[in-house]
């Protein structure tokens, strides 16, 4: 038997998928002090703990822009 070993990008440590496991891509859109279009982005996979942490942090910036 295969055994898949998992690493969250967060945190680094080793998880079991049986914990929660989401692969988060994300795109920002910015603009910079020259009024310049940007494009924030990130990806990886996250052990559940640390996603729920990374989807409170981008509902929190959701809720700057209302």
């Amino acid at each position: 038997m295969i055994k898949q070993t998992y690493f969250c990008d967060a945190d680094g440590k080793e998880f079991s998928p049986k914990e929660g496991i989401a692969t988060i891509a994300v795109m920002l859109p910015k603009v910079n002090e020259k009024l310049e279009a940007q494009k924030l982005t990130f990806e990886g996979n996250f052990c559940g703990k640390c996603s729920e942490l990374i989807m409170q942090f981008i509902q929190s910036l959701k809720e700057e822009l209302k």
